[in-house]
Protein backbone atom coordinates (compact mmCIF):
# COMPACT_ATOMS: atom_id res chain seq x y z
CA UNK A 1 0.00 0.00 0.00
CA UNK A 2 1.42 3.28 -0.95
CA UNK A 3 0.53 7.22 -1.53
CA UNK A 4 -1.81 8.65 0.19
CA UNK A 5 -3.36 5.46 1.40
CA UNK A 6 -0.32 4.65 3.04
CA UNK A 7 -0.15 8.03 5.01
CA UNK A 8 -3.62 7.57 6.13
CA UNK A 9 -2.52 4.46 7.67
CA UNK A 10 0.51 5.62 9.41
CA UNK A 11 -1.61 8.99 10.13
CA UNK A 12 -2.54 9.30 14.43
CA UNK A 13 -5.72 8.32 14.56
CA UNK A 14 -6.59 11.57 16.24
CA UNK A 15 -5.52 13.32 12.81
CA UNK A 16 -7.95 11.20 10.98
CA UNK A 17 -11.39 11.72 12.92
CA UNK A 18 -10.58 15.29 12.59
CA UNK A 19 -11.27 15.55 8.45
CA UNK A 20 -15.06 15.64 8.89
CA UNK A 21 -14.49 18.20 11.02
CA UNK A 22 -12.48 20.51 8.69
CA UNK A 23 -14.82 18.98 6.02
CA UNK A 24 -17.91 20.60 8.14
CA UNK A 25 -15.95 23.71 9.18
CA UNK A 26 -15.12 24.19 5.39
CA UNK A 27 -18.49 23.65 4.70
CA UNK A 28 -19.75 26.50 7.23
CA UNK A 29 -17.35 28.96 6.29
CA UNK A 30 -18.53 28.27 2.75
CA UNK A 31 -22.28 28.97 3.63
CA UNK A 32 -21.56 32.16 5.81
CA UNK A 33 -19.74 33.47 2.68
CA UNK A 34 -22.20 33.00 0.46
CA UNK A 35 -24.56 34.74 2.93
CA UNK A 36 -22.29 37.57 3.64
CA UNK A 37 -22.26 38.06 -0.67
CA UNK A 38 -26.02 38.10 -0.86
CA UNK A 39 -26.24 40.34 2.12
CA UNK A 40 -23.56 42.78 0.32
CA UNK A 41 -25.72 41.60 -3.47
CA UNK A 42 -28.23 42.62 -1.53
CA UNK A 43 -27.45 46.18 -0.34
CA UNK A 44 -26.33 47.07 -3.70
CA UNK A 45 -29.05 45.77 -5.57
CA UNK A 46 -31.33 48.03 -3.43
CA UNK A 47 -29.54 51.17 -3.57
CA UNK A 48 -29.48 50.50 -7.17
CA UNK A 49 -33.63 50.27 -7.53
CA UNK A 50 -33.55 53.49 -5.01
CA UNK A 51 -31.43 55.39 -7.60
CA UNK A 52 -34.03 54.29 -10.42
CA UNK A 53 -36.95 54.22 -8.57
CA UNK A 54 -36.45 58.30 -7.21
CA UNK A 55 -35.56 59.03 -10.79
CA UNK A 56 -38.81 57.36 -12.49
CA UNK A 57 -41.27 58.43 -9.67
CA UNK A 58 -39.77 61.58 -10.37
CA UNK A 59 -40.21 61.22 -13.93
CA UNK A 60 -43.65 60.40 -13.57
CA UNK A 61 -44.75 62.49 -10.85
CA UNK A 62 -43.42 65.26 -12.48
CA UNK A 63 -45.35 64.53 -15.82
CA UNK A 64 -48.68 64.06 -14.10
CA UNK A 65 -48.30 67.23 -11.95
CA UNK A 66 -47.56 68.93 -15.10
CA UNK A 67 -50.47 68.10 -16.47
CA UNK A 68 -52.80 68.02 -13.13
CA UNK A 69 -51.75 72.00 -13.60
CA UNK A 70 -52.44 72.35 -17.31
CA UNK A 71 -55.81 70.58 -17.34
CA UNK A 72 -56.84 73.30 -14.30
CA UNK A 73 -55.56 76.30 -15.73
CA UNK A 74 -56.57 75.67 -19.57
CA UNK A 75 -60.45 77.01 -18.46
CA UNK A 76 -58.95 79.96 -16.61
CA UNK A 77 -57.02 81.35 -20.19
CA UNK A 78 -60.01 82.78 -21.80
CA UNK A 79 -62.11 84.24 -18.81
CA UNK A 80 -60.89 87.69 -17.13
CA UNK A 81 -60.76 86.56 -13.86
CA UNK A 82 -60.96 90.41 -12.65
CA UNK A 83 -64.46 90.72 -14.01
CA UNK A 84 -65.77 86.79 -13.95
CA UNK A 85 -66.81 86.07 -10.13
CA UNK A 86 -67.54 82.52 -10.93
CA UNK A 87 -64.22 81.01 -12.12
CA UNK A 88 -63.86 80.51 -8.28
CA UNK A 89 -66.36 78.18 -8.45
CA UNK A 90 -65.43 76.69 -11.57
CA UNK A 91 -62.15 75.65 -10.18
CA UNK A 92 -63.17 74.15 -7.39
CA UNK A 93 -65.76 72.00 -8.87
CA UNK A 94 -62.90 70.75 -11.24
CA UNK A 95 -60.28 70.49 -8.14
CA UNK A 96 -62.71 68.68 -5.12
CA UNK A 97 -62.75 65.45 -7.06
CA UNK A 98 -58.64 64.80 -6.86
CA UNK A 99 -58.99 66.50 -3.74
CA UNK A 100 -60.76 63.67 -2.31
CA UNK A 101 -59.38 60.68 -3.85
CA UNK A 102 -56.06 62.52 -2.76
CA UNK A 103 -54.57 62.88 -6.37
CA UNK A 104 -53.56 66.60 -5.02
CA UNK A 105 -53.38 68.03 -1.58
CA UNK A 106 -53.58 71.47 -2.40
CA UNK A 107 -53.87 74.49 -4.68
CA UNK A 108 -53.55 78.40 -5.02
CA UNK A 109 -53.63 80.74 -7.65
CA UNK A 110 -51.23 83.66 -7.11
CA UNK A 111 -51.58 87.53 -8.05
CA UNK A 112 -48.64 89.28 -7.92
CA UNK A 113 -48.45 92.51 -6.13
CA UNK A 114 -44.53 93.74 -6.66
CA UNK A 115 -41.63 92.12 -7.80
CA UNK A 116 -41.40 89.74 -4.17
CA UNK A 117 -44.65 89.80 -2.91
CA UNK A 118 -48.13 88.00 -4.23
CA UNK A 119 -51.64 87.72 -2.77
CA UNK A 120 -53.57 84.19 -3.30
CA UNK A 121 -56.86 85.28 -5.31
CA UNK A 122 -58.08 81.62 -4.36
CA UNK A 123 -56.23 78.95 -2.22
CA UNK A 124 -58.04 75.39 -1.40
CA UNK A 125 -56.54 76.21 1.88
CA UNK A 126 -59.09 78.87 2.93
CA UNK A 127 -56.00 81.32 2.42
CA UNK A 128 -58.04 83.26 0.16
CA UNK A 129 -56.43 87.07 0.11
CA UNK A 130 -53.22 86.35 2.24
CA UNK A 131 -50.43 88.28 1.07
CA UNK A 132 -47.30 86.40 0.85
CA UNK A 133 -43.47 86.17 -0.22
CA UNK A 134 -43.78 85.03 -4.42
CA UNK A 135 -40.67 82.70 -4.43
CA UNK A 136 -41.04 79.68 -6.94
CA UNK A 137 -44.09 82.02 -8.15
CA UNK A 138 -41.78 84.62 -8.92
CA UNK A 139 -39.31 82.16 -10.62
CA UNK A 140 -42.17 81.40 -12.77
CA UNK A 141 -43.19 84.69 -13.84
CA UNK A 142 -39.89 85.50 -14.48
CA UNK A 143 -39.11 82.96 -17.09
CA UNK A 144 -42.77 82.10 -18.26
CA UNK A 145 -41.92 78.11 -17.21
CA UNK A 146 -43.27 75.76 -14.91
CA UNK A 147 -40.93 75.19 -11.96
CA UNK A 148 -41.33 71.75 -10.04
CA UNK A 149 -40.00 71.17 -6.61
CA UNK A 150 -39.78 68.23 -4.59
CA UNK A 151 -40.27 69.16 -0.79
CA UNK A 152 -38.92 66.86 1.42
CA UNK A 153 -41.60 68.55 4.61
CA UNK A 154 -44.76 70.34 3.76
CA UNK A 155 -44.07 72.82 5.98
CA UNK A 156 -41.17 74.36 3.66
CA UNK A 157 -43.84 76.03 1.56
CA UNK A 158 -47.67 77.19 1.38
CA UNK A 159 -48.78 73.38 1.49
CA UNK A 160 -49.71 70.95 3.78
CA UNK A 161 -47.42 69.36 6.23
CA UNK A 162 -46.86 65.87 4.64
CA UNK A 163 -43.65 64.74 3.50
CA UNK A 164 -42.48 64.22 0.33
CA UNK A 165 -44.67 66.54 -2.02
CA UNK A 166 -44.15 68.11 -5.23
CA UNK A 167 -45.19 71.65 -6.09
CA UNK A 168 -45.74 72.58 -9.16
CA UNK A 169 -45.98 76.51 -9.83
CA UNK A 170 -47.44 76.93 -13.44
CA UNK A 171 -47.90 80.93 -15.03
CA UNK A 172 -51.12 81.80 -17.41
CA UNK A 173 -52.75 84.81 -18.71
CA UNK A 174 -56.17 85.02 -18.38
CA UNK A 175 -57.98 86.73 -21.44
CA UNK A 176 -57.16 90.19 -20.91
CA UNK A 177 -53.55 89.15 -20.89
CA UNK A 178 -52.91 89.53 -17.00
CA UNK A 179 -50.58 87.22 -15.81
CA UNK A 180 -51.59 84.70 -12.87
CA UNK A 181 -49.74 81.69 -11.26
CA UNK A 182 -51.44 78.45 -10.43
CA UNK A 183 -49.64 76.35 -7.91
CA UNK A 184 -50.25 72.74 -6.73
CA UNK A 185 -48.94 70.02 -4.41
CA UNK A 186 -48.80 66.48 -5.34
CA UNK A 187 -47.86 63.46 -2.91
CA UNK A 188 -45.27 61.83 -4.24
CA UNK A 189 -46.65 58.11 -4.16
CA UNK A 190 -44.77 57.35 -7.20
CA UNK A 191 -41.38 56.01 -5.30
CA UNK A 192 -43.18 53.57 -3.13
CA UNK A 193 -44.52 51.50 -6.58
CA UNK A 194 -41.62 51.97 -8.95
CA UNK A 195 -39.30 50.34 -5.97
CA UNK A 196 -41.74 48.16 -5.16
CA UNK A 197 -41.71 46.91 -8.43
CA UNK A 198 -38.07 47.17 -9.59
CA UNK A 199 -37.27 45.22 -5.80
CA UNK A 200 -39.77 42.42 -7.34
CA UNK A 201 -37.98 41.96 -10.55
CA UNK A 202 -34.20 42.41 -9.88
CA UNK A 203 -33.50 41.11 -6.06
CA UNK A 204 -34.43 37.85 -6.58
CA UNK A 205 -32.69 37.20 -9.67
CA UNK A 206 -29.35 38.50 -7.86
CA UNK A 207 -30.03 36.73 -5.24
CA UNK A 208 -30.75 33.36 -6.71
CA UNK A 209 -27.44 34.03 -8.95
CA UNK A 210 -24.97 33.91 -6.01
CA UNK A 211 -26.65 31.55 -4.76
CA UNK A 212 -26.54 29.22 -7.44
CA UNK A 213 -22.36 30.45 -8.00
CA UNK A 214 -22.22 29.06 -4.28
CA UNK A 215 -23.41 25.79 -4.39
CA UNK A 216 -21.47 25.37 -8.07
CA UNK A 217 -17.63 26.84 -5.83
CA UNK A 218 -19.17 24.62 -2.62
CA UNK A 219 -17.15 21.45 -4.40
CA UNK A 220 -14.35 23.76 -5.22
CA UNK A 221 -13.90 25.06 -2.06
CA UNK A 222 -14.28 21.34 -0.31
CA UNK A 223 -11.32 20.16 -2.44
CA UNK A 224 -9.11 23.22 -1.88
CA UNK A 225 -10.15 22.66 2.05
CA UNK A 226 -8.64 19.06 1.43
CA UNK A 227 -5.80 19.65 -0.20
CA UNK A 228 -4.63 22.83 2.25
CA UNK A 229 -5.34 20.30 5.08
CA UNK A 230 -2.96 17.51 3.62
CA UNK A 231 -0.31 20.14 2.86
CA UNK A 232 -0.66 20.85 6.59
CA UNK A 233 -0.72 17.33 8.02
CA UNK A 234 2.46 16.62 5.32
CA UNK A 235 4.33 19.77 6.59
CA UNK A 236 2.92 18.31 10.82
CA UNK A 237 4.65 15.28 10.00
CA UNK A 238 8.02 16.49 8.75
CA UNK A 239 8.42 18.99 11.22
CA UNK A 240 7.66 16.09 13.80
CA UNK A 241 10.36 13.86 12.10
CA UNK A 242 12.19 16.97 12.08
CA UNK A 243 12.48 16.95 15.40
CA UNK A 244 12.69 13.24 16.33
CA UNK A 245 15.67 13.10 14.43
CA UNK A 246 16.86 15.96 16.36
CA UNK A 247 15.89 14.04 19.61
CA UNK A 248 17.76 11.02 18.19
CA UNK A 249 21.11 13.11 17.06
CA UNK A 250 20.82 14.91 20.83
CA UNK A 251 20.67 10.85 22.63
CA UNK A 252 23.73 10.00 20.29
CA UNK A 253 25.31 13.13 21.37
CA UNK A 254 24.43 12.65 24.93
CA UNK A 255 25.89 9.07 25.02
CA UNK A 256 29.12 10.22 22.95
CA UNK A 257 29.77 12.92 25.13
CA UNK A 258 28.97 10.85 28.50
CA UNK A 259 31.25 7.94 27.42
CA UNK A 260 34.15 9.97 26.15
CA UNK A 261 34.16 13.35 26.84
CA UNK A 262 32.71 12.92 30.25
CA UNK A 263 35.07 10.13 31.05
CA UNK A 264 37.98 11.70 29.97
CA UNK A 265 37.29 14.82 31.72
CA UNK A 266 36.94 13.03 34.93
CA UNK A 267 40.11 11.16 34.48
CA UNK A 268 41.62 14.52 33.77
CA UNK A 269 40.78 15.81 37.09
CA UNK A 270 42.51 12.90 39.06
CA UNK A 271 45.92 13.40 37.54
CA UNK A 272 45.13 17.01 38.75
CA UNK A 273 43.83 16.12 41.81
CA UNK A 274 47.21 13.63 41.80
CA UNK A 275 49.21 16.73 40.99
CA UNK A 276 47.70 18.52 44.00
CA UNK A 277 49.37 16.07 46.35
CA UNK A 278 52.78 16.59 45.42
CA UNK A 279 54.91 19.38 46.84
CA UNK A 280 54.36 22.14 44.68
CA UNK A 281 55.26 26.07 45.11
CA UNK A 282 51.89 27.77 46.36
CA UNK A 283 50.99 29.74 43.22
CA UNK A 284 51.13 26.05 41.48
CA UNK A 285 49.47 24.34 44.34
CA UNK A 286 46.84 27.37 43.91
CA UNK A 287 46.43 27.06 39.79
CA UNK A 288 46.18 23.51 40.24
CA UNK A 289 43.32 24.05 42.79
CA UNK A 290 41.51 26.31 40.43
CA UNK A 291 41.70 24.21 37.44
CA UNK A 292 40.35 21.06 39.62
CA UNK A 293 37.26 22.69 41.02
CA UNK A 294 36.38 24.55 38.38
CA UNK A 295 36.76 20.93 36.54
CA UNK A 296 34.31 19.84 38.68
CA UNK A 297 32.16 22.12 38.07
CA UNK A 298 31.86 21.82 34.40
CA UNK A 299 31.66 17.72 34.92
CA UNK A 300 28.53 18.18 37.13
CA UNK A 301 26.85 20.57 34.78
CA UNK A 302 27.22 18.42 31.61
CA UNK A 303 26.38 15.38 33.72
CA UNK A 304 22.76 17.39 34.84
CA UNK A 305 22.75 18.31 31.13
CA UNK A 306 22.81 15.14 29.85
CA UNK A 307 20.75 13.77 31.83
CA UNK A 308 17.76 15.96 31.11
CA UNK A 309 17.54 14.80 27.50
CA UNK A 310 14.46 14.64 25.48
CA UNK A 311 13.63 10.74 25.95
CA UNK A 312 10.22 11.85 27.49
CA UNK A 313 9.27 13.87 25.59
CA UNK A 314 8.25 11.85 22.22
CA UNK A 315 6.51 9.12 24.27
CA UNK A 316 2.41 9.49 23.31
CA UNK A 317 1.50 11.36 26.14
CA UNK A 318 -0.06 14.85 27.20
CA UNK A 319 1.82 17.65 28.89
CA UNK A 320 0.36 17.14 32.35
CA UNK A 321 1.22 13.80 32.94
CA UNK A 322 4.54 14.20 31.46
CA UNK A 323 5.63 17.34 33.52
CA UNK A 324 4.24 16.20 37.14
CA UNK A 325 6.43 12.56 36.32
CA UNK A 326 9.30 14.95 35.33
CA UNK A 327 8.40 17.29 39.02
CA UNK A 328 7.98 14.12 40.86
CA UNK A 329 11.51 12.99 40.04
CA UNK A 330 13.05 16.24 40.27
CA UNK A 331 14.55 17.20 44.01
CA UNK A 332 12.85 20.55 45.11
CA UNK A 333 10.09 19.93 42.36
CA UNK A 334 7.31 19.29 45.04
CA UNK A 335 7.20 23.30 45.59
CA UNK A 336 6.49 23.65 41.30
CA UNK A 337 2.29 24.73 40.64
CA UNK A 338 1.53 24.20 37.67
CA UNK A 339 -1.76 25.94 35.97
CA UNK A 340 -2.28 24.08 32.86
CA UNK A 341 -5.40 24.11 30.36
CA UNK A 342 -7.58 21.68 30.58
CA UNK A 343 -7.93 20.90 27.11
CA UNK A 344 -4.99 18.30 26.44
CA UNK A 345 -1.17 18.85 24.86
CA UNK A 346 -0.09 16.04 23.99
CA UNK A 347 3.72 15.87 23.25
CA UNK A 348 3.58 15.08 19.48
CA UNK A 349 3.16 18.57 18.67
CA UNK A 350 6.10 20.01 18.52
CA UNK A 351 5.27 23.08 19.51
CA UNK A 352 4.79 20.91 22.46
CA UNK A 353 7.73 19.10 22.91
CA UNK A 354 9.72 22.68 22.52
CA UNK A 355 7.81 24.33 25.70
CA UNK A 356 8.20 21.22 27.59
CA UNK A 357 12.32 21.12 27.25
CA UNK A 358 12.15 25.41 27.90
CA UNK A 359 9.90 24.62 30.99
CA UNK A 360 12.71 21.56 32.25
CA UNK A 361 15.38 24.21 31.92
CA UNK A 362 13.71 27.00 33.14
CA UNK A 363 12.77 24.85 36.27
CA UNK A 364 15.64 23.07 37.19
CA UNK A 365 17.64 26.44 36.92
CA UNK A 366 15.08 27.93 39.78
CA UNK A 367 14.78 25.14 41.83
CA UNK A 368 18.97 24.44 41.88
CA UNK A 369 20.63 28.02 40.96
CA UNK A 370 18.24 30.33 42.30
CA UNK A 371 16.96 29.20 45.60
CA UNK A 372 13.58 29.74 44.97
CA UNK A 373 11.33 28.88 47.39
CA UNK A 374 8.16 29.04 45.15
CA UNK A 375 7.73 28.17 41.35
CA UNK A 376 4.87 28.61 39.34
CA UNK A 377 4.65 27.26 35.40
CA UNK A 378 1.41 28.39 33.34
CA UNK A 379 1.23 27.08 29.68
CA UNK A 380 -1.76 28.25 27.80
CA UNK A 381 -2.97 27.42 24.74
CA UNK A 382 -3.74 29.54 21.38
CA UNK A 383 -5.32 29.19 18.45
CA UNK A 384 -1.68 31.03 16.71
CA UNK A 385 0.49 29.11 19.13
CA UNK A 386 1.66 28.51 22.68
CA UNK A 387 2.89 30.60 26.06
CA UNK A 388 4.97 29.11 28.70
CA UNK A 389 5.83 31.08 32.08
CA UNK A 390 7.89 30.16 34.69
CA UNK A 391 8.35 32.39 37.61
CA UNK A 392 10.15 32.43 40.69
CA UNK A 393 10.63 34.32 43.89
CA UNK A 394 14.40 33.02 44.16
CA UNK A 395 17.78 35.68 44.06
CA UNK A 396 16.70 36.90 40.73
CA UNK A 397 19.39 37.30 37.65
CA UNK A 398 21.92 40.19 37.20
CA UNK A 399 21.38 42.04 33.65
CA UNK A 400 25.36 42.87 33.80
CA UNK A 401 26.33 39.47 34.73
CA UNK A 402 26.83 36.84 31.23
CA UNK A 403 23.62 34.22 30.69
CA UNK A 404 24.62 31.01 32.16
CA UNK A 405 24.36 27.71 30.19
CA UNK A 406 20.86 26.82 30.67
CA UNK A 407 19.23 30.02 29.69
CA UNK A 408 21.48 30.01 26.88
CA UNK A 409 20.16 26.63 25.74
CA UNK A 410 16.16 28.14 26.49
CA UNK A 411 16.83 30.84 23.59
CA UNK A 412 18.50 28.26 21.09
CA UNK A 413 15.76 25.87 21.70
CA UNK A 414 13.01 28.65 21.13
CA UNK A 415 14.59 30.26 18.39
CA UNK A 416 14.84 26.74 16.20
CA UNK A 417 11.52 26.57 16.84
CA UNK A 418 10.82 29.83 15.96
CA UNK A 419 9.62 31.08 18.72
CA UNK A 420 11.00 33.75 21.21
CA UNK A 421 12.01 34.00 24.78
CA UNK A 422 11.39 36.92 27.11
CA UNK A 423 14.06 36.88 30.50
CA UNK A 424 13.74 39.41 32.84
CA UNK A 425 13.50 40.51 37.00
CA UNK A 426 10.07 40.18 38.43
CA UNK A 427 8.61 42.96 40.44
CA UNK A 428 9.50 42.26 44.39
CA UNK A 429 12.21 39.76 43.29
CA UNK A 430 12.99 36.18 41.48
CA UNK A 431 12.86 35.59 37.88
CA UNK A 432 9.79 34.89 35.22
CA UNK A 433 10.75 33.42 32.08
CA UNK A 434 8.23 34.07 29.02
CA UNK A 435 8.18 31.79 25.92
CA UNK A 436 6.05 32.32 22.98
CA UNK A 437 6.00 29.63 20.26
CA UNK A 438 4.34 29.10 16.82
CA UNK A 439 1.88 26.05 16.73
CA UNK A 440 2.63 23.75 14.03
CA UNK A 441 -0.09 20.51 14.32
CA UNK A 442 -3.03 21.37 12.80
CA UNK A 443 -6.04 21.22 14.80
Amino acid sequence: MTGPEQRDAGEPARHRVRRPVRVRRAVRQHVLSVLAVMLVVAGVVTWQVDRRATGQAEEAAVGHVRSVALGLALPLTSQDLAEDADWRDRLAAAVDPQLRDGTIVAVHVWERLDASTGRFLWSTSDRTGTRLPLGGAAVALDTDQAVVDRLSDGSESEGPALPNLYEIYLPFADGTGTRYVLEVYKPFVEFDQTRFRLLRDWLPVSLLGVLIVGLVTLPLSLRLTRAVAAAERERTLFADRALRARADEHRRISEVLHERTVQDLSAIRLWLDAARRRPAPPEISATLDRASDLLAHDVHELRELLGGGEGTEWRDDDLAPALAGWLSELPGGAGVRTELPADPLPLHDPAVAVAFRVVKEAVRNAVKHAGADTVTVTVRGKPSGLVAEIGDDGVGIDPQAPAGLGLRLIRHVAADAGGRVRIAARPGGGTLVRLELPRTTAT
